[in-house]
């Protein structure tokens, strides 16, 4: 084997190897989200949905309101959120809280909702209003095959003193 070639091997060794060890995610994701309703002046309610996580947050909620309740406004941007008959989808960037307000006959404490942070794939369901409920999804690591990143590092390595021993010094 030429120099040359050696050296180009050995640098594609080094890098197969330092993209195999694993790498871990420090971020705890979001714990749990609360909602609170309080009656407002104009008849409906105004609910708060606060989350328990620090910046960054990508998290998306789908409420599902009770029968004979509509949305009516939110403080999110307009491309956040999205209502289909009695489910409101938002798209929660950034932000540890927002509000809206629905309008109808039923409370809006009877809305349930269901939430997914997307940055740590923590899941969870939003309690009545006054509850909080946390973590109810994965641990937030990405699946894998158990023991194939120290496979491919052994692998790595054991090509790496087989090049040294064959290339010329």
């Amino acid at each position: 084997m030429d120099k040359k070639y050696c050296i180009s091997l050995v640098c594609m060794l080094i890098l197969a190897l330092l993209l195999t060890v694993p790498s871990y995610s420090f971020a705890a994701g979001t714990a749990g989200v609360s909602r609170s309703v309080a009656n407002n002046v104009s008849g409906g309610y105004d609910v708060t949905i606060r989350l328990n996580d620090t910046l960054p947050i990508v998290v998306g909620i789908v409420e599902t309101l009770p029968d004979g309740c509509r949305l009516v406004s939110t403080t999110l941007p307009v491309d956040q959120y999205q209502v289909s008959r009695n489910k409101a989808m938002f798209v929660v960037i950034n932000t540890t809280e927002f509000k809206y307000t629905v309008r109808g006959a039923t409370p809006a404490e009877e809305a349930t909702g269901k939430w997914i942070d997307m940055l740590s794939a923590n899941e969870g369901v939003i309690g009545k209003a006054g509850t909080t409920t946390s973590s109810g999804g994965s641990s937030g690591k990405a699946s894998s095959t158990p023991g194939f990143e120290a496979f491919l590092a052994l692998l790595s390595m054991g090509l790496l003193v087989y090049i040294r021993r064959r290339c010329p010094k």
